[in-house]
């Protein structure tokens, strides 16, 4: 795992210094936690002002009190933690004061969830690059790919500690997405092992996915993940950076959800089970 620790006055790399964003379990209690004490924001690798950030490092060691958690990525981007608030107010105010240019987005997919769905898509949001005008773009300025990945935590109770991605191809594509043997390498900066091959969903899932899709037969795979924080936050941080890398790359991924035993048992299968 790639980690840089900012603790206002000492900056060290370490990984224990992770741990911070573990919430404390009972004994034989398996589910994760729904979050820690942060924030994430997701810094997508796409975009040039995210390419490098150094420059937005600095920027934070000015500005957050009571330090960050940032994992890079070679890819471009990264995860960034800080406090949900900073001198009473959201912290996007002084994460985003290096760039005015840019803006902020919610997980897309992650609406119309329950009460604990709701919370837990308080404390993940993603950076917007800047956008240059249509014209400017005809003219030959790049162009800012615009990812539409849907994705979601839901919780499964047959689950122990066992973690899944969820993997949901559009719902008339036939062939494999392509592209999905990178899953490994995109996860591997945040500490996140994945388990190869990709397979269809067990039985057991499938079972616990009944009214999930309208049609029960729809081709996916699965994709059994561990490590990273035990935080469902922080997990979905970390596959919305994968998802929405992986979209900008290739045609036909709808979505992405992470199934896991989750404390709260947040769900947003309302908003995505209709399959349109």
């Amino acid at each position: 795992m790639n980690l840089r620790l900012y603790r206002g006055d000492d900056e060290s790399d370490t990984d224990n210094a992770a741990d911070q964003d573990a919430a404390p379990r009972e004994v034989g209690d398996t589910r994760m936690a729904i979050f820690g004490p942060h924030s994430y924001y997701v810094f997508p690798s796409y975009g040039a002002e995210f390419r490098d950030m150094s420059g937005w490092e600095k920027w934070w060691r000015k500005k957050i009190r009571g330090g960050y958690r940032f994992w890079p990525s070679s890819l471009g981007g990264g995860i960034l933690a800080t406090p949900p608030k900073i001198n009473g107010k959201h912290s996007s105010a002084y994460v985003f004061d290096a760039s005015p240019g840019c803006g902020l987005k919610e997980v897309y997919g992650m609406v119309l969830g329950n009460q604990p769905g709701a919370d837990l898509a308080e404390r993940v949001n993603c950076a917007i690059p800047d956008r240059q005008p249509a014209l400017a773009v005809w003219f030959g300025a790049p162009r800012v790919p615009d990812p539409t990945v849907k994705v979601t935590a839901e919780h499964a109770d047959y689950l122990d500690d066992e973690r899944y991605l969820l993997v949901v191809p559009k719902a008339k594509r036939k062939l494999p997405i392509k592209m999905m043997d990178q899953l490994p390498e995109w996860f591997a900066p945040f500490g996140v092992r994945v388990n190869w091959p990709p397979t269809e969903p067990p039985d057991v899932l499938r079972d616990e996915m009944q009214g999930w899709f309208d049609n029960p037969g729809r081709r996916m795979w699965t994709v059994r993940i561990k490590g990273g924080i035990p935080n469902a936050a922080w997990q979905i941080a970390v596959v919305y950076y994968v998802a929405e890398h992986w979209d900008t790359q290739v045609r036909g991924l709808d979505s992405v959800h992470f199934v896991a035993n989750i404390e709260g048992k947040p769900h947003f299968r309302r908003n995505w089970t209709s399959n349109r």
